[in-house]
């Protein structure tokens, strides 16, 4: 009875033992805000302190580390990726580094929660860095033409981001056109053909006011000239 009772005895102890080092590495995870293995919340908080700061690379490098936690939640991973790629742009002009991480946000954001403003902020990379046929590939591949009414009847003929183009304001611009060309305009093929043309013209127009150009007073007195 002796043995059996010590047996007993160095089993609960191994089960206490056991169950003391678990309970001990929940409470761990718990303080790790769900991470794995890294102080996500305390790596957060320096690296907001250093961009407020205006330590801009050293937030970035404390941002990619949570980036880089393999239990970061998708979504917040493009997130940081986005806040990361606004630093490189805004505040440091390498638009090479915020191009790639606008890219690896893109990638994340399955939910499509930035997707409009990425987006923007892909092609204004490209234009920065002189790739001007790849930031207008870009700019048509986010404008999507439909033929689908709107809710309120309307009918849309292509979405610039939120801008939309309705078939209403199509037929306006076309009005404005010489006779000799609105009758030219009346085959379809042509018609669409100007569309796309009009589409193009409003994505440089979009382009021009992100680069501030509409608010260039040697620019608008030679505009205001025509």
């Amino acid at each position: 009875m002796a043995q059996l009772f010590d047996k007993k005895t160095i089993f609960l102890t191994i089960l206490i033992c056991l169950a003391t080092t678990v309970l001990a590495g929940l409470i761990f995870l718990n303080g790790k805000s769900g991470s794995c293995g890294i102080d996500s919340e305390t790596i957060k908080n320096y690296a907001q302190e250093l961009q407020n700061n205006q330590l801009y690379r050293l937030a970035i490098i404390e941002y990619s580390k949570l980036v880089a936690d393999p239990c970061l939640a998708q979504q917040r991973r493009s997130n940081i990726n986005y806040i990361i790629g606004k630093m490189y742009l805004d505040e440091l002009f390498d638009y090479e580094n915020a191009l790639a991480s606008f890219l690896k946000a893109k990638q994340d954001d399955k939910a499509g929660k930035l997707a409009k403003e990425l987006d923007k902020l892909i092609v204004e990379c490209l234009e920065k860095m002189g790739r001007h046929s790849a930031a207008q590939f870009k700019m048509e591949q986010a404008t999507a033409l439909k033929d689908k009414p709107a809710d309120a009847g309307e009918i849309i003929l292509a979405r610039i981001g939120k801008r939309e183009i309705s078939l209403s304001e199509l037929n306006s611009a076309i009005e404005e056109l010489p006779a000799s060309m609105r009758e030219s305009l009346k085959q379809p093929a042509k018609k669409l053909g100007f569309l796309r043309q009009y589409v193009t013209n409003e994505l440089l127009s979009e382009a021009a006011v992100r680069k501030g150009l509409d608010k260039d007073p040697k620019l608008n007195k030679k505009v205001a000239g025509f």
